[in-house]
């Protein structure tokens, strides 16, 4: 199984790219497993990461697109899936 990850700031400045191609062996893959990837591969990338991968923290720190919708930590994810990767956005 093949993900191809878009990377947005700050991932793609901390990884150094802006587009990822990630294989998985596994039948079942989700946003959660997809992060922890992202984030054994590239351990700078922890540095505006959670080291807690739940729903409230992920969120407050990336935001996965597929198809244009926002999609949950423990949603799965498929064979040629583009995952889009934004980071927070917040002011004040």
């Amino acid at each position: 199984m093949v993900v191809k990850v878009r990377l947005h700031s700050p991932f793609s400045q901390i990884i150094g790219k802006e587009q990822l191609e990630l294989a998985f062996d596994k039948d079942k893959v989700t946003i959660k497993t997809l992060v922890t990837r992202l984030m054994q591969e590239y351990p700078e990338i922890k540095t505006v990461l959670p080291t807690i991968l739940d729903e409230h923290r992920v969120y407050g720190n990336l935001l996965p697109v597929r198809d244009n919708k926002v999609i949950l930590i423990e949603d799965e994810i498929f064979d040629q899936d583009v995952i889009t990767v934004f980071g927070s956005i917040s002011g004040g």
